[in-house]
């Protein structure tokens, strides 16, 4: 666009502005735009308008039209429109009416919309993941532009923050047991607890959490232990990675390698260390603690360490069979891992909605 177009479009656009291009656009088709103006500021309007028309009539019917449109802003069409509207109903006939059309066959449903509303409040989804869950429990099919108009609407959106850094290689082993990722969170400090650590390994392909415990200590022995608890019931995998940690790669004089390296070699798993300063290579499992935090740390109260591993074994079941996955094309990570032991998966928050979505549906069916 060059500046000559560019000035008369900002002219157009911002109203009355103190250059020349403004003589240019000067039409009976052009207004400045009136966007938010009250209704009771909208009538007044009107009104001084079917005034105005009156008074230019009776001067000089033959520019009456042209005369009144060209200062009001309108076009003649409108102007008929609403002298049609005041000569039948009166100032009650100028009152702008809403331009919401009668029909509207593609709206999303009302019972549809309280089903939105409802799987947002209790879980806090997003709209794509809204979306899917909705068609898989068979109350769709609905897109998630939809279900974000619907958040809209009502004022439940988000808004959108900017990642300080951008996403590095991304990577996927196409079978499971091929790479596995483990990892040591913490210290978190959980009441009643102190100072506690959490413990997982991932698989790569299928986000499978073979193994996971809460632990007081980070301790090279206490890594080797779950790990041979995860090889013991899953198998061993080809690769594992992790990053330097003292608990993976060890400290002191001696220079040979650690207790856990050894154990690695025992089992026949190569191992994969990270770079220094780079946790996105690990990011599979980094993401996992971030999605733990979130549902799990966040929601359920611990307060002793056994308690609190047992909670933290009951979600990591309900990650791996009965939670959908976005990057697996929203299937859980058993039917990837495991599919001869994975059913169809249903959060239990979906569990304790769907009752009440069953009756919502209904309720809209017998009402239509």
């Amino acid at each position: 666009m060059d500046s000559k177009k560019k000035r008369l479009w900002k002219a157009r656009r911002q109203g009355a502005v103190p250059n020349f291009a403004l003589l240019t656009v000067q039409s009976p088709r052009w207004r400045p735009e009136r966007k938010g103006v009250p209704w009771v500021q909208e009538l007044r309007r009107r009104a001084r308008c079917m005034r105005r028309y009156e008074e230019c009539r009776a001067a000089n019917p033959a520019i009456a039209v042209a005369k009144v449109c060209q200062e009001f802003g309108i076009s003649p069409r409108t102007l008929w429109r609403w002298k049609g509207r005041y000569r039948e109903a009166g100032l009650q006939g100028l009152i702008p009416r809403s331009r919401r059309p009668c029909r509207s066959p593609r709206q999303t449903p009302d019972w549809l919309e309280g089903a939105i509303l409802a799987i947002r409040l209790r879980t806090g989804w997003g709209m794509q993941r809204i979306a899917e869950e909705l068609k898989h429990v068979g109350l769709g099919p609905v897109t998630h532009t939809a279900v974000r108009g619907v958040l809209k609407r009502r004022g439940m959106t988000v808004p959108l923050t900017r990642r300080s850094r951008k996403a590095g290689f991304r990577y996927q082993r196409e079978r499971p047991n091929d790479l596995w990722h483990m990892d040591v969170k913490g210290p978190m400090h959980l009441p009643g607890i102190g100072s506690t650590y959490g413990i997982a390994i991932l698989d790569d392909c299928s986000r499978f959490c073979v193994a996971a415990t809460l632990e007081t200590n980070k301790r090279m022995k206490t890594c080797v232990a779950l790990l041979e608890e995860a090889v013991a019931k899953w198998g061993a995998p080809r690769q594992l990675m992790s990053d330097n940690g003292s608990e993976f790669l060890g400290v002191g004089r001696n220079p040979g390698p650690s207790r856990f390296l050894k154990r690695l070699g025992e089992l026949g798993i190569e191992h994969m260390p990270i770079k220094l300063r780079t946790p996105e290579t690990n990011g599979k499992i980094e993401r996992f603690w971030l999605t733990l935090e979130e549902e799990f740390l966040m929601r359920v109260p611990i307060n002793s360490l056994d308690g609190g591993r047992q909670a933290l074994w009951a979600y990591v079941h309900e990650y791996d069979f009965n939670r959908r996955h976005s990057a697996l094309a929203y299937r859980s990570p058993a039917q990837i891992f495991c599919p001869e032991q994975a059913g169809e998966p249903m959060t239990a928050d979906m569990r304790a909605l769907m009752p009440f979505l069953l009756s919502l549906k209904q309720a809209g069916q017998d009402h239509a």
